[in-house]
């Protein structure tokens, strides 16, 4: 069929005889494809358009995919950072539950709260107690050691001493190894005065021959017979920049002893916070506060001046002690497991939760500013001290000497003498201690046990000392 149709009547006719099911009808308008008429132009259009579209939807459905993979690596990448994340996280938290640090309590609140936990036997109680005063009371012994090793060293030969020393017999009577001590022990005079008059009997072992190498040493390094070579020596070498380092090591050498003075003070609020009776805890306690730190000062002092005055002795041989201060700390990471200590924190938070304890912060670093001052005067001051507390100034022989045996009395009494007095001054001004009857018990008991603990770690101490299988 050939009309002559318009566009609109061609396209009409079109969907007519389709929606009617119509045969397929062939129209060829007048303008077709062949001439170039208005319909090819349409339909050419129209052939550009869905090619277009086609191609949108083609580079649409390569987006979508490239989009979809994109997805994936980023949910890929998410999912290994929250990995990495949840791994951090996890270590980090055991790092911060094991790690010992400046907030952490040590073995003496883990064994408190042990013993004082809910269906804890009298034996395992009392058992826990033992174990607590008996680590503080080997702290104390191990210090007084030092103090002891440092200020009389063990020697073999009288050249293992310092000069103004020699190799004596110690007071079991052994010669070798025997104790480094003053020459003016070495004169045969002296000597004999000491051991009629003195009772020091162990001087007289060894024989001529040994007693006439001990005269000849000491009469070439004794060159100050009336005091101590060695210490005058070093002092007068020391130079400005060695007690610049001398102050800074005293600071840095005592900070672990301020850090176990702020646990032992928290301890103390806790068992004041429980009523529960523990004695041992008590003692435990209060050696910590204050026998532990003098010991710490006296040990520094012993090792100081058992070596020349330098700036490197006096950074390693200040620095060298801090450890006694922290063991229980040390000793809490080695026998506690992470959670059990993370325990323990938690309790202790949340015994201290309302508690104030800006008081004793301040009262601690009162203290700690109060044992660096004692250290650096121990040092500069030992031969004063040595006059005012040595036993060998004047023995009844009509000599006045500064002898190197009585540096161990100036490393100790001066820092012992601080710390009672400083304790009694702690105590006397305890919050806690609402009415006078309990600061006076308190500060009794205080200097008791202060007392009872050093003596037992010094007579345990001087037995070690000297015994040799």
């Amino acid at each position: 069929v050939h009309t002559d149709f318009s566009i609109n009547g061609v396209m009409s006719e079109l969907v007519k005889r389709t929606s009617t099911n119509n045969p397929t009808v062939v129209i060829t308008p007048l303008g077709s494809a062949q001439s170039g008429g208005p319909l090819a132009e349409v339909e050419a259009r129209f052939a550009r358009r869905m090619a277009a579209y086609e191609e949108r939807m083609a580079k649409a459905e390569f987006n979508e995919s490239r989009m979809a993979a994109f997805e994936k690596r980023i949910e890929k990448r998410m999912a290994k950072a929250e990995a990495v994340e949840k791994e951090r996280k996890r270590e980090k938290k055991e790092v911060e539950a094991v790690a010992p640090t400046k907030k952490a309590h040590g073995i003496h609140m883990a064994l408190f709260l042990a013993a004082n936990a809910e269906g804890t036997s009298r034996m395992k109680r009392w058992a826990l107690m033992l174990v607590s005063i008996f680590i503080v009371l080997g702290q104390c012994t191990v210090l007084m050691v030092i103090v002891f090793e440092a200020s009389e060293p063990r020697c073999m030969q009288h050249s293992d001493c310092n000069e103004g020393n020699f190799c004596a017999p110690d007071w079991s009577a052994k010669i070798y190894p025997g104790v480094c001590a003053d020459c003016y022990e070495a004169d045969p005079s002296t000597r004999q005065f000491l051991i009629e008059k003195k009772g020091r009997t162990y001087l007289s072992q060894g024989g001529d021959e040994f007693w006439d190498e001990a005269s000849q040493h000491c009469n070439d390094t004794d060159t100050m017979p009336t005091l101590c070579d060695h210490y005058i020596n070093s002092r007068e070498a020391m130079s400005g920049g060695g007690f610049l380092v001398l102050i800074f090591s005293a600071f840095v050498a005592l900070i672990p002893t301020v850090q176990d003075q702020d646990q032992s003070h928290e301890e103390s609020i806790v068992m004041a916070i429980l009523r529960a009776r523990s004695p041992l805890f008590y003692i435990s306690n209060r050696l910590r506060m204050y026998a532990i730190p003098a010991l710490v000062v006296a040990g520094s002092a012993a090792l100081i001046l058992s070596d020349r005055f330098t700036a490197q002795n006096f950074l390693l041989n200040g620095m060298a002690i801090g450890f006694a201060s922290s063991i229980d700390d040390l000793l809490s990471f080695i026998c506690l497991r992470g959670r059990e200590r993370e325990k323990v924190e938690k309790k202790v938070e949340e015994l201290l939760k309302q508690e104030d304890k800006e008081r004793g912060w301040k009262r601690n670093r009162l203290y700690y500013g109060v044992l660096v001052l004692t250290l650096v005067l121990v040092v500069v001051f030992t031969e004063d001290l040595v006059y005012v507390f040595g036993g060998e100034v004047n023995v009844s022989d009509g000599v006045t000497r500064f002898s190197c045996g009585d540096l161990a009395e100036a490393a100790l009494f001066l820092p012992f003498i601080v710390q009672i007095g400083a304790g009694l001054f702690m105590v006397a001004v305890n919050e806690r201690n609402r009415s006078w009857f309990d600061k006076v018990k308190d500060t009794v008991m205080t200097f008791v046990m202060v007392l009872l603990g050093t003596f037992i770690s010094d007579r345990i101490s001087t037995y070690l000392h000297f015994r040799v299988d």
